[in-house]
């Protein structure tokens, strides 16, 4: 271990490994005035030097800050993580969640995730598509949104892009921003393409039922043949 001052004068830590060189690294590797600085750096091994952990610190102060983990999987209550990010937990709850997503505010803040897929040369582009959550009451109470962008661009999605949605009461919009039903389905232009498709490869039907505040049924069925039966609660049966 070595604790020391390079030649432009920063601090820094290294343990030198079998190849002569570092393997951890704690320390300005250029100076803090230029650039982005890896204040902590974690490699595989001292011979290829392949980056794991990195923090690095932009400019003086004023810029960004990062955290990486590089060439490997992160694994959170596991020591085999399968992916780039792996969390594991063994509680037995039907309400077991794994991540938080936490906003820290009132009003209408809100907090989500967004999904890209692009390629290296596509550093410009926004992310597409995103799951939402947007407080609208009070008691964090809100509604949750999912967005996916039609439109060609480099712009990511936008409020515009808003294709369904779920309210705290339990509607489910599509189309629509503001469902006052279980479901309600809204198209947005007048087209000859209907909203709704329902196929079957038999002989099968849309039924429809609902009940009346004396427990009586009013229903009826949209058949695969055609034809329309709807019955009242007279003729239930």
């Amino acid at each position: 271990i070595f604790f020391g001052t390079n030649n432009i004068g920063n601090a820094f830590l290294d343990t030198q490994g079998a190849g002569g060189q570092a393997q951890i690294s704690i320390g300005y590797n250029t100076p803090k005035s230029t650039g982005s600085n890896r204040v902590v750096t974690i490699f595989n091994n001292a011979t290829d030097r392949a980056r794991m952990f990195s923090v690095s610190s932009q400019g003086t102060g004023s810029g960004s800050n990062e955290v990486m983990f590089e060439n490997s999987n992160v694994g959170i209550g596991t020591t085999g993580p399968l992916e780039n990010l792996h969390v594991k937990e063994s509680f037995n709850s039907a309400l077991a969640s794994q991540l938080l997503l936490q906003n820290e505010g009132e009003g209408n803040h809100a907090a989500g995730i967004a999904f890209q897929v692009s390629g290296s040369s596509e550093n410009n582009l926004g992310p597409k598509a995103g799951i939402i959550y947007e407080r609208t009451f009070i008691d964090g109470r809100g509604d949750l949104k999912f967005y996916n962008r039609g439109s060609i661009g480099p712009t990511g999605f936008e409020a515009g892009d808003e294709r369904m949605r779920i309210t705290n009461s339990g509607n489910v919009g599509i189309g629509t921003t503001g469902p006052t039903n279980r479901l309600y389905v809204k198209q947005a232009t007048d087209l000859n393409d209907g909203i709704l498709t329902v196929t079957s490869s038999g002989f099968h039907s849309v039924y429809i039922q609902g009940n009346n505040v004396d427990g009586s049924y009013i229903g009826g069925n949209l058949n695969s043949d055609g034809n329309v039966d709807v019955r009242p609660p007279s003729l239930a049966s």
